[in-house]
C-alpha cells in the first residue's frame, strides 16, 4: 500500500506492506460493496458507535496507530521493518510497543474476524 506524501505523519511518501489478514480483510468489504477509502462522516459515525460500545468517554487520539505499532511489533520482532512502516524511530517503538501484547495475543489479533466469513 502507498501512504501519500499529504497523508503519512511526517509529510514522505512511502510504501508499507499489507499484512494477509488486512488483505483479507479489505477484500471480503470489496465483495460486499464496501466503499474504500470509508468516507470521513461513516467513519466519525462507526468510531461513536465503537466508543460507545468500549464505554470510552472519548475516542483515543492515535489509537489506530499505537495498536498497529503493538501488534505489528509482536508479530514481525522486528522493530527496524515496523519503524520504516510507520515512519517512526526504533527507540520510540522500544520504549513504547515492545512486549506491550504476549505472543498469543498478538497472534489472535492477526486472525481475520469471523463475521466477514460468516457474511460473505
Amino acid at each position: 500500500m502507498r501512504v501519500d506524501a499529504a497523508a503519512a505523519k511526517l509529510r514522505r511518501r512511502r510504501v508499507v506492506p499489507l499484512e494477509p489478514a488486512a488483505v483479507a480483510t479489505l477484500s471480503r468489504a470489496k465483495v460486499r460493496g464496501a466503499a474504500l477509502p470509508i468516507p470521513r462522516s461513516t467513519r466519525i459515525k462507526q468510531q461513536r458507535t465503537l466508543r460507545r460500545a468500549l464505554a470510552w468517554r472519548a475516542w483515543p487520539q492515535d489509537v489506530l496507530r499505537h495498536s498497529a505499532a503493538t501488534y505489528l511489533l509482536g508479530l514481525h520482532r522486528d522493530a527496524g521493518r515496523v519503524a520504516m512502516s510507520l515512519a517512526n524511530s526504533v527507540d520510540v517503538l522500544m520504549k513504547h510497543y515492545y512486549e506491550v501484547v504476549t505472543p498469543e495475543e498478538t497472534a489472535e489479533f492477526w486472525v481475520p474476524p469471523t463475521f466477514f466469513q460468516k457474511t460473505c
